[in-house]
C-alpha cells in the first residue's frame, strides 16, 4: 500500500540544535496514527518540519508522492494537508465564521462544508456570530480543527488537540477525531494516551529527535514496560 506521507531521515535544525536526527516513518491511507513521546521528544518539531515552518536540513518528505522538502508552507498546505497546531492559534477578535472563512482555498469552500462541519461540531453552527475569543477552550480547540475542515484536505496534521481540556471536553473532541478518521488519514501529536489508545490504528514513538519505535496501537497497549519507560504511563 503506498504511503500518502512518509519521512525518510529527515534532520531539522533549529539555531545550532539539532532537534530531528534522521525520522523516518510513514502514513498510510485510512489510517490515524499518533506521534508519542515526551515533551522535547520533536513531536511538534515534526509537523511543524512536515508543513515547512521549519526547513528539512536532508533527508525526504513526500505526499502523494510528490517532494515537500523546499517547498513554502503555503503550497505545502494548497496540496491538501490540513494543520491544526498546539495552542490553535485561532483569530480570538473574528466572529467563528469568520475564522471559517479565512480558511477558503476557493470561494465558497464553507459552504459546500458546513453541513458535515456543523454535524461534528454542533457548538460551532450555535456560535457563529460569537468572537472566538470568547468561546470555551473546548468550543475554540472545535474551531481550530474545523478551520482546517474548511478546504478539501487529503490529510490532518493535528498537534495536542486535548491539551488543556477537561475530560468531558476531551472526549468530545476525540469522537469527532474519529469520525474524522473515516473521512481521511490524520497523523496525530497527543501526550494524552488514554485518550487515544483505542483510537489510534498505528503509533510511532519518538525520543530525543529519533523513532524509536512504530507499529500497531495493539503491540504497544500490550507492553505495560514499553509504556512505562519511554512515556510515564501505568496501565
Amino acid at each position: 500500500m503506498n504511503a500518502v506521507l512518509e519521512l525518510r531521515e529527515v534532520h531539522t535544525f533549529i539555531g545550532s540544535f539539532h532537534i530531528l536526527k534522521g525520522v523516518s516513518f510513514a502514513v498510510q491511507p485510512g489510517s490515524l496514527t499518533v506521534l508519542l513521546g515526551r515533551n522535547g521528544a520533536g513531536k511538534t518539531t515534526t509537523l511543524r518540519t512536515i508543513m515547512g515552518l521549519w526547513s528539512a536540513a536532508e533527508g525526504s518528505i513526500r505526499f502523494l508522492g510528490e517532494e515537500l522538502r523546499g517547498r513554502p508552507t503555503y503550497e505545502i498546505a494548497a496540496m491538501g494537508i490540513g494543520y491544526v497546531p498546539e495552542h490553535r492559534a485561532i483569530f480570538r477578535s473574528l466572529t467563528v465564521e469568520e475564522n471559517l472563512r479565512l480558511a477558503e482555498r476557493r470561494r465558497g469552500d464553507l459552504a459546500r462544508r458546513a453541513d458535515w462541519i456543523f454535524s461534528l461540531f454542533p457548538d460551532l453552527k450555535a456560535a457563529l456570530r460569537k468572537p472566538a475569543g470568547l468561546l470555551s477552550g473546548g468550543q475554540q480547540q472545535m474551531l481550530a480543527i474545523a478551520r482546517a475542515l474548511v478546504p478539501e484536505n487529503r490529510i490532518l496534521l493535528i498537534d495536542e488537540p486535548s491539551e488543556g481540556l477537561a475530560p468531558m471536553l476531551v472526549k468530545q473532541v476525540m469522537a469527532a477525531i474519529h469520525r474524522l478518521r473515516e473521512e481521511m488519514p490524520i497523523l496525530l501529536v497527543e501526550q494524552n494516551f488514554h485518550a487515544i489508545r483505542q483510537l489510534a490504528d498505528r503509533y510511532i514513538l519518538m525520543e530525543d529527535g529519533r523513532v524509536i519505535r512504530s507499529g500497531p496501537m495493539t503491540e504497544l497497549v500490550g507492553n505495560p514496560g514499553l509504556l512505562q519507560r519511554y512515556l510515564g504511563v501505568v496501565i
